[in-house]
């Protein structure tokens, strides 16, 4: 069974991931304000500099509230905070990534290259 870390925004019920569709109601985050909100009602992780997601109690909390049709009340300063980077996030095109972990990865490729090379002859 997977581990449950995360509350839907819709329905309340815990979830696996914090951007996958909910399993009881099938509600899937794609807008960026719902993938912030979804990020905050997740288990406490590093998001860069940044810790982002709220405690075991506060997640239960916010699980009852959201499951007696009460409204969640997010921190509206957060929220634009991961929007604005999630928005960033998907700004970076594909072939930005490619060539940076080329950049990254590259020479230790290459030195390992050299090196079994040098170990074999």
């Amino acid at each position: 069974m997977a581990k449950r870390k995360s509350v839907c925004l819709k329905c309340g019920q815990f979830k696996g991931e914090a951007l996958t569709a909910c399993p009881a109601c099938g509600f899937s985050p794609k807008a960026d304000r719902d993938v912030a909100c979804s990020l905050l009602l997740t288990e406490p992780f590093d998001l860069g500099e940044l810790v982002v997601g709220r405690s075991l109690d506060e997640l239960k909390e916010a699980s009852h509230l959201i499951q007696s049709g009460k409204e969640f009340q997010y921190n509206e300063s957060e929220v634009t905070q991961l929007s604005q980077m999630y928005t960033a996030y998907r700004a970076v095109p594909t072939k930005q990534i490619v060539i940076d972990l080329i950049r990254w990865l590259g020479p230790a490729i290459v030195g390992i290259a050299v090196a079994l090379w040098l170990w074999i002859r």
